[in-house]
């Protein structure tokens, strides 16, 4: 299972069993993909929502960071490859008679 189906789940029961309004059958929340941001501002402390925001901003930073390194890497291998004639020194050729 992965972390999100855990995480569903874990709130699915938690709406289940404090038996108070599901937020999207009382129309507090439009679709299922909110569930996790109105759980953490409504039922969790300010600070434990603040630590689950900044994971949350950390590892997209993480993963636009990789992703810019790679693309970055990937232009230089070519900027060098196109310009190495430009910088191996002239030898001159052996002629064969």
């Amino acid at each position: 299972m992965t972390l999100a189906n855990v995480l569903g789940w874990a709130l699915f029961a938690f709406y289940r069993q404090h038996g108070g309004p599901d937020p999207i059958d009382s129309n507090i929340i439009s679709t299922s993909d909110q569930i996790t941001p109105y759980f953490a501002l409504t039922e969790l402390p300010r600070g434990v929502a603040g630590l689950l925001f900044a994971v949350v901003l950390g590892s997209t930073m993480s993963v636009f960071s990789a992703g810019q390194s790679g693309d970055t890497r990937a232009r230089q291998s070519q900027i060098h490859s196109s310009k190495r004639h430009l910088l191996l020194p002239k030898t001159p050729r052996i002629q064969r008679f």
